[in-house]
Parts: structure tokens; C-alpha cells; sequence
């Protein structure tokens, strides 16, 4: 397993019987990146996280996600349940830093690609678990 980000918001990357595995220390999120598999499966029910489905070229993991709930990206990015996502994850050699690259389709919101990157600082700190519960307002 390999840690990256600053505490609090660390992710690990982690193989489990020959998938790929990306958790998310922030909200305690778990992905599960499908690899060998060429095609998200027919009636993928739609999820927060969509289904993900990942190849190597060299040393770039590329993973394609589909089949996402509707909602909000990140800030104000809306989207509907016909957003794809394409990811490129590789680490740097020279100082171990994970990069990240990523387009996403939106057709209904958005005309063209949208395009972002950021690059994750390696760590060995402990990753921690967020551990947030949302009570209902019918529990008060």
C-alpha cells in the first residue's frame, strides 16, 4: 500500500485480488478500480462514486468511471448521471509524488472537456479513518 496527501486527506492505493483499490481518507471513501475488465457492466446502478474500470500503459493507471448518481462535483461543477470520467494516476520517479490527471464529459451541463491535475505529496503518516456520522433529523 502507498500514502499520499497531507493528514486528513491522505489516499492509499492498495491491490486486492488483481484490482486496484483508492481510498479516500476524507469521508472514508473506497474505490474500486476493475482492471482487465474492457467495458462497465450493462445497467450499472448509478452510485456517488460511479463504477470504475482501469488499464496499465506502462506505468500510468488509467481508469475510465461511468454509471455516477447525479449531483455535485466538486464546489459548483453540477452533473448528471451521464458524466464519464477518464483519470491518468503515475508517480513520480524523482520524489515520489502521485500526479493526477483527469477529463470529464458532461454533455448536459457542459459543452467540451472539462480538465484538471493535481499531485499528491508521498507521506508515512497513519492514515486515519474519518469516521463521520450523519444523524437524521428524525433521531432528535
Amino acid at each position: 500500500m502507498w500514502l499520499w496527501g497531507p493528514p486528513g486527506l491522505a489516499t492509499s492505493i492498495s491491490e486486492a485480488d488483481g484490482n486496484v483499490v483508492i481510498y479516500h481518507e476524507s469521508m472514508d471513501t473506497t474505490r474500486i478500480v476493475h482492471i482487465g475488465v474492457d467495458q462497465h457492466p450493462v445497467g450499472i446502478e448509478p452510485s456517488e462514486m460511479g463504477h470504475s474500470i482501469g488499464r496499465w500503459e506502462g506505468d500510468i493507471l488509467v481508469i475510465d468511471t461511468a454509471g455516477f448518481s447525479a449531483g455535485v462535483l466538486t464546489g459548483s461543477i453540477l452533473h448528471t448521471d451521464q458524466l464519464t470520467l477518464e483519470e491518468r494516476l503515475s508517480v513520480i520517479g524523482d520524489n515520489g509524488r502521485l500526479q493526477i490527471s483527469w477529463k470529464a464529459v458532461e454533455p448536459v451541463y457542459y459543452h467540451g472537456i472539462l480538465t484538471g491535475s493535481q499531485e499528491l505529496q508521498s507521506t508515512d503518516q497513519e492514515l486515519m479513518r474519518y469516521d463521520c456520522i450523519a444523524e437524521s433529523p428524525e433521531t432528535h
